[in-house]
């Protein structure tokens, strides 16, 4: 009765990849096991086993992802200022060119000012140290005249 089960093709096949079959082949021609009187309860146990197999396989695929997961984590933690001041440029309202031409207008008026008062700035400062290294020249001339007269060198 087992043998009208299985067909000749899967009896020759070298791969054997139907595995329940050839499972009930083999334990056909062990004449059993004295362990389990119907094949059935040999299939049964094969299932059992091939379900913790599949379950420990599970279980180390979610702790495999676990482990990348909490790696993610940290990576986030270290980079969250990098990935706030992203975030703020992306929220950034894109602006028409007449908006972007106006801004670089105002910025060059800036800097143009800024120049200008440099400028100012730099040359009232080149005046007055120009005023003081003249006061410093002429004050050690008197000093040297006070000192000539008092000493009534000729």
């Amino acid at each position: 009765m087992l043998l009208m089960m299985l067909n000749t093709e899967q009896l020759h096949q070298k791969d054997h990849s139907n595995s329940l079959y050839f499972f009930m082949l083999i334990i056909l021609l062990s004449g059993g096991d004295a362990r389990f009187k119907d094949y059935r309860e040999h299939v049964n146990a094969y299932k059992s086993d091939e379900r913790k197999e599949n379950a420990i396989i599970l279980l180390q695929r979610l702790l495999r992802g676990r482990a990348f997961q909490n790696s993610m984590y940290e990576g986030k933690e270290k980079r969250l200022a990098l990935i706030e001041e992203l975030l703020i440029v992306a929220n950034v309202e894109a602006l028409s060119e007449e908006a972007v031409e106006e801004r670089l207008l105002q910025a060059h008026e800036e800097r143009l000012k800024d120049a200008i008062v440099e400028s100012i700035q730099g040359e009232v400062i080149a005046r007055a140290a120009d005023m003081l290294s003249k006061e410093l020249i002429r004050f050690k001339q008197v000093n040297f005249l006070v000192y000539l007269k008092l000493f009534n060198v000729k």
